[in-house]
């Protein structure tokens, strides 16, 4: 994946409010847990959205709902990127 689409993707996404970062190296169960406990404390009133890809699979976006998954597909597919959103 090219980095500067990678980039235009992820700040696309950021600025609707869906954190989204990549390099996760734990289990995808954990992290998932880990984002939703995280956001929650954080941003009670939130929504607690995110899209994650783990170390070495850049193109598999881990998300936190089916909704939040949509808006990453419809994110790469603006930036001109493949992704699948699990």
């Amino acid at each position: 994946m090219n980095s500067d689409l990678h980039a235009h993707m992820v700040s696309s996404l950021n600025a609707h409010g869906i954190l989204t970062f990549g390099g996760v190296t734990m289990p995808a169960e954990t992290a998932h847990a880990t984002l939703r406990d995280a956001l929650r404390r954080r941003f009670p009133s939130g929504l607690a959205s995110y899209a994650f890809w783990r170390a070495g699979a850049p193109d598999e976006l881990h998300c936190s709902s089916p909704e939040v998954a949509a808006a990453v597909a419809a994110a790469a597919e603006r930036a001109g990127i493949r992704v699948a959103t699990v």
